[in-house]
């Protein structure tokens, strides 16, 4: 009898002389690509969470300023109406003209004062100092006139300025006479802001030169002319006195 080769026992896997171990691996390599992919959508889905919380954050903030910036812009425009209304509450109450003339009055106060950066308040003050108010005052030694009792030929270059004739009816026209006051003003204060002489705040100086103008004011500040005596500084201190009024009515 034929003795037959007994073989040893296989487990599947060891075909092709894969040991076990190897069996294990090539068994597992796909769960361990799926779990690197995994791994992977997760961590690109952390990071995409941070970058669009982040977006996120950045809109509301955006959005956050915006509706800040946009608060402010209406704040200050209640302001400026509400600024505006006094003033034609104050022209209307003082003023001796036609309504219409009264609102062209009132607005141009409020438009100059706005562009030129002068206080309403110390506006109304001159006004009420130099004329009481009166479109038609006019001062018989020195020819000033109008509500800001301009000197004519102080104010033409103004009126030229402006494409107007020169003429004592557009000087004391009184639209034309506050837009020239309240120029004169802002430009006595530019120049003495940039010689130092005062602070952008402080008027007493540019009150001074309005009244007796800059040869005087220099004076004060050791630049000798023997033509002029230096005026006192009672004109300032007179307008001074007479601004805590308006503010009191609201004016700036």
């Amino acid at each position: 009898m034929d003795e037959k080769k007994v073989e040893p026992l296989k487990v599947a896997g060891q075909d092709h002389g894969m040991d076990l171990s190897e069996f294990f691996k090539s068994v597992m390599k796909p769960f361990q690509i799926f779990h690197g992919m995994l791994s992977g959508i997760i961590v690109i889905a952390v990071l995409g969470g941070f970058f669009l919380g982040g977006l996120w954050i950045h809109d509301i903030r955006q959005d956050t300023k915006k509706t800040q910036q946009q608060f402010e812009l209406l704040n200050k425009n209640v302001i400026a109406q509400n600024q505006q209304n006094l003033i034609l509450k104050v022209v209307d109450a003082n003023l001796k003209a036609p309504i219409e003339d009264k609102v062209r009055v009132a607005n141009m106060i409020y438009n100059m004062c706005l562009l030129k950066k002068v206080p309403p308040s110390l506006v109304c003050a001159v006004i009420e100092h130099e004329s009481g108010w009166n479109p038609g005052a006019v001062n018989g030694d020195s020819g000033a006139s109008g509500l800001m009792q301009l000197i004519p030929r102080y104010a033409y270059p103004y009126l030229r300025a402006e494409r107007l004739p020169d003429s004592i009816e557009q000087v004391m026209e009184p639209m034309n006479n506050v837009m020239i006051g309240i120029s004169q003003l802002a430009d006595h204060q530019r120049d003495h802001v940039a010689r130092k002489r005062t602070k952008p705040d402080e008027w007493m100086m540019t009150l001074h030169t309005y009244a007796w103008g800059g040869v005087a004011t220099s004076q004060l500040f050791g630049i000798k002319d023997q033509r002029v005596n230096v005026p006192n500084m009672a004109y300032p201190q007179q307008i001074n006195q007479l601004i805590p009024k308006y503010k009191e009515k609201g004016l700036e």
